[in-house]
């Protein structure tokens, strides 16, 4: 019969069977057991099924997957909070530290903050203490101190510039340097000079590291007191040095400063007066004082010369004087918001620091300016001026004389109102009396514009026998004082 196809047995046609091992037989395919991580993967995925319309199966994201998903949308979200919330605060903590970044600059601040005379590029200072350094260093020529003003010179044209000596003084007191007598200083005592010098150190110089930055966040200080200490402290450190002050202004410390004169803390009198000193000294850089005029500084300052506070006016004035140096636009400025008949004002203060200052400031204004100059004689000016040439003290002397110098020089009416109110005998009178060349300088300067073009003057003069001492000042050894008496003197002997 017919052999069956893949029977047992070893031969016949067909495929011989499968051997598995020794047995015969043919066990089923075992299916590979899955590993953990596979099946986790597995868990992970979204299923993919395809749901028939009607059928009742909605496939679900795992749980797994739902508690990563949720966890990542915490970390991003807690990510953004951190930005949001903690990113002002570190900016606000790294300026802090500049207070007291190293200890150097902790000292140098304590120091500074600490001192409550307040220094100015305009000879400025306050109470008796600064009066006796500045009436100390009117002959020395201390650093930091104005040693003399700018006089209109001598001349047939009323130019801008002070003589040749006078202009090297004043650019001596822009750069705080000191004057052109430092070494006429044989009538004081040595030790005192040796005092003097260690009070300029601290404020000669860049300050330490992080301090102005220090400073500048003390401006903004709730706290008043801490408020006026850093402007008195930024005043100082900004009264010799050129390149603290254009800090100061490109930090953004004007308008703190303005702040407070507007707003000053009544339980801090001193806050205003450290912060009109503090903008006489920013307005000492020649780069500066377009910025300070136009940021509304003049208008305020116009206003604190208004103030009850006779300390504040004071430094008010300075920082007006500061500013008209060297620029014509300010000058104008000044009498176009007002300021002149407010300086006048300060001529009758009884404080003589008010006094000076304000005289310094019409003296400066004057220049090249006739209208300023009919402005401050209108305003009745000429007469105060003369009575505080009798002053006893040597800053009120020097600066009225500079201001009379100036506010007359080409001007017929007021040479004939001075010569009215009885300023040649005063002037005279002090140019023989007093040993101080920089008072003496100024009155020489005065008696030379008030003689110029003017015969009736001029008589006078020679009357009360001026020629006579000018002929002796003609010798001195000192440059401004020489060239104004030798030019007061030709035109009293000229035909």
């Amino acid at each position: 019969g017919r052999r069956r196809r893949g029977g047992g047995g070893g031969g016949g046609g067909g495929r011989p069977p499968h051997v598995h091992g020794l047995g015969g037989g043919a066990p089923p395919v075992p299916v590979p057991r899955q590993s953990v991580l596979a099946r986790q993967e597995s868990a992970d995925k979204k299923f993919k099924w395809e749901v028939k319309p009607g059928g009742s199966f909605v496939p679900q994201v795992p749980a797994v997957a739902q508690r990563a998903a949720e966890e990542k949308d915490r970390e991003q979200h807690a990510h953004q909070r951190k930005w949001e919330v903690k990113f002002a605060p570190q900016l606000a903590t790294a300026s802090r530290r500049t207070i007291v970044l190293t200890n150097e600059a902790k000292d140098y601040i304590n120091e500074i903050t600490s001192n409550n005379q307040l220094r100015t590029a305009m000879g400025g200072g306050s109470g008796s203490a600064a009066q006796k350094h500045d009436q100390k260093n009117i002959l020395g020529g201390a650093p930091g101190k104005l040693t003399s003003s700018q006089l209109t010179p001598p001349t047939d044209s009323d130019s801008a510039h002070a003589p040749q000596q006078a202009s090297k003084s004043n650019g001596s007191r822009q750069s705080g340097e000191g004057g052109e007598d430092d070494d006429d200083d044989d009538e004081y005592d040595d030790e005192e000079d040796d005092e003097e010098e260690d009070l300029a150190t601290a404020y000669r110089g860049v300050p330490p590291a992080g301090v102005v930055e220090g400073l500048m966040m003390m401006l903004t200080s709730p706290d008043p007191t801490e408020k006026a200490k850093a402007a008195a402290a930024l005043c100082n450190i900004c009264s010799e040095t050129d390149s603290n002050r254009e800090l100061v202004v490109h930090a953004g410390g004007l308008p703190s400063l303005i702040e407070m004169l507007v707003h000053p803390s009544p339980d801090v009198p001193f806050m205003q007066s450290a912060a009109a000193a503090c903008i006489c000294n920013l307005a000492a850089n020649i780069n500066s004082k377009e910025t300070i005029a136009t940021s509304g500084a003049l208008e305020v300052l116009v206003d604190v010369l208004q103030s009850e506070n006779q300390a504040a006016a004071a430094q008010a004035a300075g920082a007006l004087w500061s500013l008209c140096v060297d620029n014509d636009n300010n000058k104008q400025r000044v009498a176009d918001v007002g300021a002149i008949p407010h300086l006048i004002g300060l001529l009758h203060a009884k404080d003589t620091f008010a006094q000076s200052q304000s005289a310094g400031a019409l003296s400066e204004c004057s220049i090249r300016n006739d209208s300023n100059k009919k402005l401050i004689s209108d305003h009745g000016a000429i007469l105060p001026l003369v009575e505080m040439l009798t002053s006893s003290d040597l800053s009120v002397q020097r600066l009225s004389s500079c201001a009379l110098c100036n506010v007359c020089a080409n001007h017929e009416a007021n040479k004939r109102q001075a010569r009215e109110v009885g300023a040649l005998p005063v002037l005279v009178n002090l140019l023989s009396v007093s040993q101080v060349p920089e008072v003496l300088s100024p009155v020489a300067g005065a008696i030379c514009n008030l003689s110029m073009k003017c015969p009736e003057n001029k008589v006078e003069f020679s009357r009360l026998g001026a020629a006579n001492v000018l002929r002796k000042l003609v010798n001195s050894p000192i440059p401004s004082l020489h060239g104004n008496a030798l030019a007061a003197l030709e035109q009293l002997e000229m035909v």
